[in-house]
């Protein structure tokens, strides 16, 4: 009886490891392998798969190169230092091209006709929800789905109409002579100054934020803002953290 006893659990065991190590397989390398070959009977161009890591790492080193550079001689070509490791997909595979997020592929979709097809079909395109820390942080509209996306699109609609831009031109321009008296006192005392704009492109957005939506100052506002762009960070680092299944259940 004993012996029976353990010959069964010894099969369930077995059952069990065998079951959670092909959906493991599948999900870490089958499915991916499949996917990639579908993409490239349909035209699009990308790395070959990597187990597990895509093309993480190779992104994090380009992006971690590119951010300690500087832009010399300063350009207005930008992209190869804003998104190096894009700039660098489009160069070597055109833009009919993909990217590997772990075990999942992103799709550059370049075609203004395929967008506006997708965007007009939102049950079959969905947004990705791959963790729930990560949807918490950005929120809103960005990862609104169905009569939650309906409802957020109903409320912000009217803050983008024509008439509204309108009365927002005033206090838009009222931020940009601020920002521009800021670097013209910088520039004051010999005429040429090498300034680093981003601090002030950053107050300038918030500030422009906080007088349109709300009519206050930027200052008033500032511990707000402050802490939406910690929340910012914090969704670019893990953007680059490897998902697992299950991870949100911890």
């Amino acid at each position: 009886m004993v012996a029976t006893v353990g010959k069964v659990l010894i099969a369930f065991a077995v059952t069990i490891i065998v079951t959670w190590g092909w959906k493991v397989l599948y999900w870490a390398w089958l499915k991916p392998k499949k996917l990639e070959k579908l993409l490239r009977k349909q035209g699009y161009k990308g790395n070959s798969y990597k187990f597990l890591i895509g093309d993480i790492v190779e992104l994090a080193t380009m992006v971690k190169e590119a951010r300690s550079k500087s832009i010399h001689p300063i350009s207005h070509d930008i992209s190869s230092h804003v998104m190096p490791f894009d700039h660098h997909v489009f160069n070597k595979y055109g833009k009919k091209s993909y990217i590997w997020f772990g075990p999942n592929p992103r799709i550059f979709i370049m075609d203004p006709e395929l967008i506006k097809e997708i965007l007009s079909r939102p049950d079959e395109f969905q947004k990705p929800h791959p963790e729930a820390f990560r949807d918490s942080i950005v929120g809103g509209i960005v990862i609104s789905e169905g009569h939650k996306w309906e409802t957020h699109r109903q409320i912000i609609s009217p803050a983008f109409n024509v008439e509204s831009m309108k009365s927002m031109f005033t206090a838009i321009c009222s931020s940009c002579s601020e920002m521009i008296k800021k670097w013209e006192l910088l520039t004051g005392s010999t005429g040429m100054e090498e300034v680093d704009v981003w601090p002030y492109i950053d107050d300038f957005a918030g500030d422009v934020i906080s007088r349109t939506a709300f009519s206050g100052s930027f200052e008033e506002g500032k511990k707000i803002f402050q802490i939406q762009k910690e929340q910012m960070d914090l969704a670019i680092q893990l953007l680059f953290i490897l998902y697992l299944p299950g991870a949100r259940y911890q």
